[in-house]
């Protein structure tokens, strides 16, 4: 009996880590689109022709840096990203 419980449990377990996982694989998703839209009017409103993530950048100029312009229009844009988990 206990090593059915335990089954049990380790079953329960993995499948609400499956779904925090999933969770947070759809929430990182839409913070994605609402980044890549800002972006995005962010280029044709200021005639951006290239934008690069920082992670293909080796060196660059602090005035080529739009993140924190980024962050500032998501932080009025995307006020709060709902994490949904089944507990079941």
């Amino acid at each position: 009996e206990f090593e059915a419980k335990l089954l049990d449990t380790r079953k329960l377990a993995q499948k609400r880590q499956r779904s925090l996982e999933t969770g947070a694989d759809a929430a990182l998703d839409e913070l994605r689109k609402a980044v890549l839209k800002i972006v995005g009017d962010m280029s044709a409103k200021e005639g951006y022709t290239l934008v690069l993530s920082r992670q293909m950048v080796v060196t660059a100029r602090d005035d080529m840096d739009i993140t924190d312009a980024v962050m500032k229009q998501l932080d009025k844009s995307l006020k709060e990203v709902a994490l949904k988990v089944e507990t079941n």
